[in-house]
């Protein structure tokens, strides 16, 4: 069924895992998590590389219309 489908999950904005000094949740617009399965991708793995706190990308920073592009390229859309 995953040839024929593609599941895509994506967060809005990415969060460390503490608290910052108000007792709240920073967050980190230059990072966040998005998932591709199925739709006949035939690449696995891990792109994307932050610092331990997800602040920011240290390593092969992928670009949103990139992103997008695998999405529609995976659909069948040009």
């Amino acid at each position: 069924m995953l040839d024929e489908s593609l599941i895509v999950i994506t967060t809005e904005i990415g969060s460390p895992s503490g608290f910052d000094s108000g007792g709240g949740r920073e967050h980190q617009g230059s990072s966040l998590t998005c998932v591709l399965a199925g739709g006949g991708l035939s690449n696995c793995g891990v792109y994307v590389q932050t610092d331990p706190q997800a602040k920011r990308i240290v390593a092969d920073p992928v670009c949103v219309p990139d992103f997008y592009a695998t999405i529609c390229a995976a659909t069948g859309v040009d």
